[in-house]
């Protein structure tokens, strides 16, 4: 779960424990998803995606490259994902380069609310 307080929390759906909770967001998170692997990344209003490892609760890295806070996160097959801002852009991620965004998407003029 991803909050207000700028916290992302990993439970344990079966007993109601938490298990970890992930900081290093500057602003609140905006939207979470599982990318398999042990693997989350979280969107957030400081303008970054970061991608955690769940089991030990670290940032194994940072995106920096949006301009605007990011909204939303969905992901793809073959370790991809999409990230998406309130300055309308989307970006297509892979984790075999991670270092830098595959490809922006532009066309619209506001927020990018959701993607699947």
């Amino acid at each position: 779960s991803g909050a207000y307080d700028k916290t992302i929390k990993v439970w344990n759906i079966w007993t109601g424990q938490l298990i970890h909770t992930l900081l290093g967001h500057q602003k609140w998170v905006r939207d979470l998803t599982y990318m398999g692997n042990k693997r989350l990344i979280s969107a957030s209003e400081d303008k970054t995606l970061k991608l955690w490892v769940v089991c030990t609760g670290q940032c194994q890295h940072t995106f920096h490259d949006h301009t605007d806070r990011v909204c939303s996160v969905a992901k793809l097959a073959n370790d991809r994902f999409l990230s998406g801002s309130t300055d309308g852009t989307i970006f297509l991620w892979d984790f075999r380069t991670i270092q830098k965004c595959k490809q922006t998407f532009k066309g619209h003029t506001g927020w990018i609310l959701r993607l699947v």
